[in-house]
């Protein structure tokens, strides 16, 4: 049976039949012995346990073993740390108010209007668009929702897919949702895909104007076929609700 986890703080507690195992988002692999204790960082997750009365080096690679076993018995969504929420700055685009960036080369901005209406343009980099890029709305932080991808370097409009999983054939073009004003540009500094979300728009996830919203992005410098792996993804947490140029002598920078 897999260990239950409970969240605490920045960590996740796990609950085994005989031991405590702390994930904490570290990388590498580290063994320690000690009077008490033995750790591990496994799947960028640190575990540690306690062992009681005396112990060796033998006592603590075997409870080592026990919380790999353990781990690799966790869902991804546990053994790794992502769904970070994303800084906010100021756009800088004329008609937007706000941007984050997932990784270099891709830049979503935004503004709310209305308390309502999201306007998201998501610019890429020329390295970025050469095949196809796109942005992902997530119910639970995995993949699953419904995404947005310019599908190749030569698309003039995007494709709208449900997601249902990891693999390709969870993977299909969504028949339900239909983003309002979509567009593609291109220009010598990459390409630009944009469109408007409401809460009421069709999709399998219904977003939140006014507050935080899970995310995926990923690219390809070839073009969209669904056998093939992404080259980069991210799975991020974007608040809609932050708006720089509310900010004291925010209005100098923005042109939104």
């Amino acid at each position: 049976m897999a260990p239950s986890s409970v969240t605490s703080g920045h960590s996740r507690l796990l609950s085994g039949a005989s031991s405590n195992c702390f994930l904490e988002p570290k990388t590498g692999l580290q063994t320690k012995t000690g009077a008490t204790s033995a750790k591990m960082m496994i799947n960028g997750c640190s575990f540690r346990s306690n062992v009681s009365g005396s112990t060796n080096a033998a006592a603590a690679v075997a409870a080592l073993l026990v919380m790999l076993l353990a781990a690799s018995a966790l869902p991804l969504s546990v053994r790794a740390s992502e769904n970070k929420l994303l800084p906010c700055t100021y756009s800088g685009l004329k008609g937007y108010t706000s941007s984050s960036s997932p990784f270099k080369g891709l830049r979503l901005h935004w503004k709310v209007v209305g308390g309502k209406t999201v306007k998201i343009d998501l610019r890429a980099s020329p390295a970025l668009s050469k095949g196809w890029f796109g942005v992902g709305f997530s119910t639970d932080g995995e993949m699953t929702g419904d995404a947005i991808v310019v599908p190749s370097k030569s698309a003039t409009a995007p494709k709208i897919l449900a997601l249902t999983g990891e693999s390709g054939s969870s993977v299909a073009e969504s028949t339900d949702w239909t983003p309002a004003k979509m567009s593609i540009k291109r220009t010598g500094r990459g390409a630009s895909l944009k469109f408007e979300r409401t809460a009421s728009d069709g999709s399998i996830v219904t977003i939140n104007p006014k507050g935080k919203n899970i995310l995926m992005f990923a690219y390809k410098t070839t073009a969209w076929d669904t056998n093939e792996e992404h080259d980069k993804d991210a799975h991020v947490m974007v608040d809609f609700a932050c708006n720089p140029c509310k900010r004291p002598l925010g209005f100098l920078f923005c042109r939104g």
